[in-house]
């Protein structure tokens, strides 16, 4: 297919199509570890996701934007226009549609004489999906059950200076404080 034009492929053009992809994954969800194949995570694997802490999935569509706030006990929908700030001290972040090409870690009001942004209210991170995020929190925990010894190897950049962009003065200084607070001194 090199060279070609991907083509859209609407399941009501081809519904045979979709009969023997529907057949195939149910043929894969019969084997060893395949039995969710292709399908949602349920509501307790969601939860278990926000085991750590609480898991946030934005959504943005036409119809509407909505925030799930997923945690250990419960799942939330909030509707964009009404979210509050919260008291949320780390979040992971699932981002769909647009929002995967913004750094919403850095959302908020920034000025010379103080700033209201998500960087001053909470720790950032991110998941291409919950189901990923799910299977890295369960490798962390075999990992750390294992008690394999740690990388003595570890890589800080700093970057005080980017091109068409403000300088970040206090860059290098805040890698030292980490090389020297955090990491093994030889």
């Amino acid at each position: 297919m090199r060279g070609e034009e991907a083509v859209a492929v609407s399941p009501i053009d081809h519904p045979d199509r979709v009969g023997r992809l529907i057949k195939t994954a149910d043929r894969m969800r019969q084997l060893l570890n395949f039995q969710r194949f292709l399908l949602p995570l349920t509501a307790n694997e969601l939860m278990t996701a926000a085991s750590m802490h609480p898991v946030v999935l934005i959504n943005v569509s036409s119809i509407r934007c909505d925030a799930f706030l997923i945690e250990q006990h419960t799942n939330t929908t909030l509707n964009l226009p009404r979210l509050q700030e919260a008291t949320i001290k780390e979040v992971a972040s699932v981002m769909t549609s647009p929002l995967c090409l913004l750094p919403i870690h850095a959302a908020g009001y920034h000025s010379e004489t103080g700033s209201r942004t998500v960087l001053d209210r909470v720790i950032s991170s991110y998941s291409p999906s919950i189901k990923a995020l799910l299977y890295a929190r369960r490798n962390e925990a075999q990992k750390s059950r294992s008690r394999a010894p740690a990388s003595d190897k570890t890589v800080l950049v700093s970057m005080s200076t980017t091109p068409g962009r403000a300088g970040l003065a206090f860059a290098e200084k805040e890698t030292m404080v980490l090389m020297t607070s955090f990491l093994p001194q030889p």
